[in-house]
């Protein structure tokens, strides 16, 4: 006779797991322990002057990353590179490695020409100029 063990949640768990990877696949989340998937943090900073757009980057070369600024959105691309241990017999990597992209969208045109980016320590930051719409410009009148 075999011993089953009685977990009354176990299916509840099993069930609910199923559910969030199927939403998480439906709308783009990303699992944090998917390996296979690496999308950079991003974080977004606005001013009366500027829109100011930093990136995580840890790990990735300045000379596999691309960058593409539009009026509205910034697009960038790029490669994480796994490092070669020679000589390693086990490897356990937690890490997530491969190519990205992400297009982050923009609240307001700016002058994408006159973009300004630093890349340091991991982070990339775009300080992008906000254009003034000619409805927005104030002139002040004297008599």
């Amino acid at each position: 006779m075999a011993i089953i063990h009685y977990r009354p949640f176990f299916d509840i768990d099993a069930e609910i797991r199923t559910l969030q990877n199927e939403v998480n696949r439906m709308f783009g989340a990303v699992n944090p322990l998917d390996k296979a998937t690496f999308i950079p943090a991003a974080e977004l900073v606005e001013t009366p002057e500027n829109i100011c757009l930093r990136f995580e980057l840890p790990g990735v070369d300045k000379a596999n990353l691309n960058v593409e600024v539009t009026p509205n959105s910034v697009r960038i691309s790029g490669q994480r590179c796994a490092p070669s241990e020679e000589g390693a017999l086990n490897q356990r990597s937690e890490f997530r490695y491969g190519s990205f992209e992400r297009v982050v969208g923009l609240s307001q045109e700016v002058k994408h020409n006159e973009t300004i980016a630093d890349y340091s320590h991991g982070v990339l930051t775009l300080t992008l100029p906000k254009r003034i719409a000619d409805h927005e410009v104030v002139h002040k009148v004297t008599f």
